[in-house]
């Protein structure tokens, strides 16, 4: 916090950030991020309602978690003082999972 004219504290934002801040619903966005993720899960039509579930959730983990395991996995070790392997993902193994029917994935 710094100090501002008659001492009374404000905090730094960025140059616009106040405007930004008062137009932004995070948990709105964060919504139609979801919605945006899961309409971009491909669907076949012989797929069933349990099938197209498990493609968007599929294309969520990939999408979302994925893209932060590492991150979160090496902070977590160097924290405690492990040494910790993050399972490696190819995308051609990924299409080849993508393909495997429903029933039979684990």
């Amino acid at each position: 916090m710094v100090s501002g004219s008659g001492g009374a504290p404000y905090q730094r934002l960025p140059l616009g950030a106040e405007e930004l801040a008062t137009e932004l619903d995070a948990q709105q966005y964060v919504q139609r991020a979801y919605e945006a993720t899961i309409q971009a899960a491909e669907k076949l039509p012989e797929d069933s309602p349990l099938e197209q579930r498990m493609r968007e959730m599929m294309k969520l983990n990939l999408d979302w978690f994925m893209q932060t395991l590492l991150d979160r996995k090496d902070r977590m070790s160097m924290y405690s003082s492990l040494e910790v392997r993050v399972p490696f993902l190819d995308r051609e193994v990924m299409a080849l999972a993508e393909q495997i029917p429903t029933r039979f994935r684990v």
